[in-house]
């Protein structure tokens, strides 16, 4: 095991003595006693490939506080395990995009939450089965990539349920069968795609949408589309091609 972890540090584009001052300054200024030592137990708990992931991860943190980026970049990196330590960032105020495409990651920690100026996050090309929930707490998120996910049925899901503020939303190239009702909530939603899908039919709370100006349902299995598309009166483009249509509203 010390001679794997050897040779990722090598191959780490981080520098060693960026990740000791992010463990060594950091953490022991900015948390308790009974904090790190809850840390250190969790650490201890984590698997071989979760240890290796924490550590890339922190120190690609660890960078991030020292430039202060407006956006967090940690895409391609086969990641599966999201460490807690992903709550330091919110000491970068300008942090404007969390980009996490191209992992394999599965669920968020709860400490995402923490990172309250963030308004794009990019969860693309991972392996999501559901909506995560913890994207609720982050209040200024107005744009949400979760393409080439694994989501199915979301009809049970109340994961919109605090995301008001979403303008853009992208669903595409998963395999939904059913969309939540609360969908009615995303109030301020303008971007709407949901292609490449399994969905049987929209739900009528779509008409709650009424800022949405693109709809693209393309590459499903509808056969019918909701009156209630009709009180969407800002809308300029709806994209249906490749379902199942039997007839449209009028």
């Amino acid at each position: 095991m010390e001679l794997e972890l050897q040779n990722f540090y090598d191959d780490n584009d981080y520098a060693d003595d960026d990740y000791e001052r992010f463990h060594g300054l950091l953490i022991r200024r900015k948390t308790s006693y009974s904090t790190r030592t809850a840390e250190s137990s969790l650490k201890a708990k984590l698997s071989a490939r979760q240890q290796t992931d924490a550590i890339q991860v922190d120190r690609a943190i660890a960078c991030a506080l020292k430039a202060h980026p407006k956006t967090f970049n940690f895409t391609q990196k086969s990641l599966q395990y999201l460490p807690p330590s992903i709550k330091h960032l919110s000491v970068c105020d300008g942090l404007r995009e969390l980009d996490l495409h191209g992992n394999q990651l599965k669920a968020l920690p709860d400490e995402i939450g923490k990172l309250k100026s963030v308004e794009i996050c990019n969860l693309g090309n991972n392996h999501f089965e559901d909506l995560p929930i913890v994207l609720g707490s982050l209040p200024r998120l107005i744009k949400l990539l979760l393409f080439n996910n694994r989501l199915g049925d979301l009809s049970l899901s109340l994961s919109f349920s605090k995301l008001s503020n979403l303008r853009i939303l992208n669903l595409n190239n998963n395999a939904i069968t059913q969309m939540p009702s609360d969908i009615g909530i995303l109030v301020n939603l303008e971007i709407l795609t949901i292609e490449h899908n399994q969905l049987v039919e929209i739900p009528r709370e779509i008409g709650l949408c009424t800022r949405l100006i693109e709809l693209h349902f393309g590459y499903n299995r509808l056969t019918k589309v909701p009156l209630e598309i009709g009180y969407l009166t800002d809308l300029k483009k709806l994209v249906l091609h490749r379902n199942n249509l039997l007839e449209l509203p009028e």
